[in-house]
């Protein structure tokens, strides 16, 4: 049987492969392209909605990602016999910001700017969960980079 409380699990599965380097969009590594998107429209936090497959930027390339996600979410829920109307919402939170100090960072990126990523879902009983990390990337930049194909 279901249980609310089994969205923790959700919720550290995801935002765990979210912020992990197999995590693509369109053959690159989609926190450095939220990265690239924030700072080109000089904001410090992008919201993905998970539920709307939509983000706070609208650009095309992160609510393909958006959209990514929320299907990954629907297949997390489905294993778990958790129906998606127990969601009120579910948000993806990106924060690019220096203001963050002496953390723990996850991962083993030792290059670039701190980032905190966190994944919130309000039920529809109104109960929050929240599941954080905090990672270094750097901006997209396709001379740098690789593209998977």
């Amino acid at each position: 049987m279901a249980r609310r409380k089994d969205l923790k699990n959700i919720l550290q599965g995801i935002v765990g492969a979210f912020v992990s380097r197999n995590n693509d969009l369109n053959g690159y590594w989609a926190i450095g392209k939220i990265y690239k998107a924030a700072v080109d429209h000089k904001i410090e936090i992008v919201h993905l909605d998970l539920l709307g497959s939509s983000s706070s930027l609208g650009t095309a390339e992160i609510n393909q990602l958006a959209q990514i996600w929320s299907e990954k979410l629907a297949t997390e829920l489905a294993k778990c016999n958790i129906p998606k109307g127990w969601l009120r919402t579910a948000k993806m939170t990106c924060e690019f910001t220096t203001d963050v100090q002496n953390i723990e960072v996850s991962g083993i990126y030792p290059v670039g700017d701190l980032g905190k990523y966190t994944f919130e879902i309000i039920t529809d009983i109104g109960s929050t969960y929240s599941q954080s990390k905090i990672v270094k990337c750097r901006q997209h930049d396709a001379s740098r980079e690789q593209k998977r194909k």
